[in-house]
């Protein structure tokens, strides 16, 4: 079965925090060759918490200089469900799953985990 790397990050400013969302960062790439995994969308992510958690919105980053070629690296907010605030100073752990599919079913599948602290304000 083909494999996806996902490597997370905090994505959590204290000056520019959004109280009812936590950012994410992520890099796919394939196992096979290394190669970035472009064109994901909030679709392609799914979340597994202790809190009811979900995607709230996905954008890929660009390489730079001139920013044109996709790098498979994404800002990705998570947002309760129903939406809640996160608690200023708590700590979240969390699993992104990332699946890439071939019509409707999911044919290469990474995930990881991490503990994120809210700086909410």
């Amino acid at each position: 079965m083909p494999r996806l790397i996902v490597t997370l990050a905090s994505g959590e400013e204290a000056g520019g925090d959004i109280l009812n969302e936590l950012s994410l960062f992520a890099s796919v790439s394939r196992a096979t060759n290394g190669k970035p995994v472009t064109g994901l969308t909030a679709a392609n992510f799914r979340v597994a918490a202790f809190d009811d958690l979900a995607i709230s919105g996905t954008s890929e980053l660009k390489w730079q200089p001139g920013k044109t070629e996709l790098s498979g690296c994404y800002s990705l907010g998570i947002a309760h469900t129903p939406s809640s605030p996160f608690l200023k100073g708590e700590f979240y752990q969390i699993s992104v799953q990332v699946r890439t599919f071939k019509g409707k079913k999911a044919v290469d599948f990474g995930q990881a985990v991490i503990s994120v602290q809210s700086l909410g304000t």
